[in-house]
């Protein structure tokens, strides 16, 4: 998909020739993205959906120069996943000669991220998102990595095994039993 002359973004739609449920999951990515999920994808036509996944516009391997170009940085950031939504959705209709019944998305992480800006500026892509542990608001999220780091990095700041025990123990047993089951 290239809508833009830097513009770059690679993807796959995965289309079962038999036991189609009539339903397009749309599949997100992890860290900077720049590949293919294949392995959710395939979950998802095991499960009898069409499937799609994107690249974002970029590749992992490339060099994160790409960031400072604000096209390729609007195309991983909302534009590449929608094309690739809209696309689908046009070739799956042309495939089956007849629209999904349903769409969804489902990602976590950076795929969380994406799913929450889809709700947010696309809204008529998906009847269902599902955006597990998003990463989103990335200034407060990059910070409190570097704080982490810079708070554990040494034997005088890093908790021993003995008290990191101790704190899984005390907060299983102070949580545990609150869904009712104590397992």
């Amino acid at each position: 998909i290239k809508p833009t002359p830097k513009s770059s973004i690679q993807f796959e739609l995965w289309l079962p020739e038999q036991n189609w449920n009539g339903k397009l999951q749309v599949v997100g990515n992890g860290g900077l993205a720049g590949t293919i999920s294949y392995p959710a994808m395939a979950t998802a036509l095991r499960d009898g959906f069409a499937t799609a996944s994107t690249d974002t516009g970029h590749t992992a391997d490339e060099s994160p120069t790409w960031l400072q170009d604000r096209e390729r940085l609007i195309d991983y950031s909302d534009r590449g996943l929608h094309l690739t939504t809209v696309d689908s959705k046009a070739i799956l209709q042309a495939y089956y000669s007849q629209p999904a019944k349903y769409s969804y998305y489902s990602g976590c992480s950076t795929g969380g991220k994406q799913g929450l800006m889809e709700a947010q500026r696309y809204p008529a892509d998906f009847n269902g998102i599902l955006a597990g542990d998003a990463a989103n608001y990335w200034t407060h999220q990059m910070a409190s990595e570097v704080w982490n780091g810079v708070v554990t990095s040494s034997a005088e700041t890093n908790l021993p095994k003995e008290k990191l025990q101790l704190l899984q123990d005390r907060g299983i047993a102070a949580c545990d039993a609150l869904d009712g089951a104590k397992d």
